[in-house]
């Protein structure tokens, strides 16, 4: 089972050691550029459970007077056997706009538009599950992002491998409970003149299920590249979820403290194979 999640990924890794670079002088890093080229990952679920979720997102990025964008996403959940899950999610079309500052720094060659973004796609191993829980992700970025002559996508791929850990403390009063969750995380993209930058990431989030199925939680998260040229954001997200029988409405505020668009609202809803009840079982 293993190989089967595997191997897809270790087989596009070989065959995308080298890419075309732009010749705008653009540099391949998110704090040179859209909000969706590399974005801070967020926290996961670290159990596989038995539902096959999938997930609808209307993202506006906004950083006002310089940068807008809206993008749709999509994102895929589903069980491998009990312990293993396969991920997907895209961006089918990024519209986007830039003062003309915004351009002249990141020597775009447009100043507004509209783009396909990105692919992801990757496996999810639920390592530990007892007194608290341990999973393991493998999550590959393709290079199916357009319009770099923007800077709006990398056009080269990137590799995201992290061990997620979580625990859940059980309450009647106040809360149905309260999970607190996180990643440390180790991301590789191809940058310029076929230079890999490496980063570690890191983040917590801390979750609080009320017994009215609303759930809120709090999450900050970052990543540390090594070239120093604005590859280490840092964001900060808040997010209200409602639980339904068979799906989840979500609103998301998020900042980006540095390195990332400064303020992003999402709007969702999820779809699950199991009814609410099944799913708490």
């Amino acid at each position: 089972m293993f190989k089967k999640f595997i191997a897809p990924q270790f087989f596009f890794l070989l065959s995308s050691l080298f890419i075309p670079l732009s010749s705008f002088g653009i540099i391949l890093s998110p704090g040179y550029m859209g909000p969706q080229a590399m974005p801070v990952p967020e926290v996961q679920d670290f159990t596989v459970g038995k539902d096959n979720i999938i997930s609808f997102y209307l993202e506006n990025n906004i950083d006002p007077g310089k940068e807008y964008a809206l993008n749709p996403k999509v994102k895929i959940f589903s069980p491998w056997g009990k312990k293993a899950a396969l991920r997907l999610s895209f961006v089918p079309h990024e519209i986007y706009y830039m003062a003309s500052d915004v351009k002249k720094k990141r020597e775009t060659k447009n100043q507004m538009g509209n783009a396909k973004g990105d692919i992801y796609f990757g496996s999810m191993f639920e390592l530990y599950n007892q007194d608290f829980g341990l999973a393991l992700n493998l999550l590959t970025k393709t290079t199916s992002g357009k319009n770099l002559k923007d800077a709006r996508h990398l056009n080269a791929p990137a590799y995201i491998i992290d061990i997620s850990f979580g625990k859940k403390w059980y309450y009647n009063r106040f809360f149905e409970n309260i999970n607190i969750s996180g990643y440390v995380a180790f991301i590789v993209w191809q940058s310029q003149f076929n230079q890999q930058n490496d980063a570690l990431g890191l983040a917590l989030k801390s979750a609080f299920t009320l017994h009215s199925n609303y759930i809120f939680s709090v999450e900050a998260g970052a990543y540390y590249g090594w070239q120093k040229k604005k590859d280490n954001p840092v964001t900060v997200r808040f997010n209200l979820k409602k639980r339904l029988n068979i799906s989840e409405i979500c609103i998301q505020y998020s900042y980006g403290i540095r390195d990332q668009i400064p303020y992003s609202l999402i709007f969702g809803v999820s779809f699950f194979s199991e009814p609410l009840l099944a799913r708490l079982e």
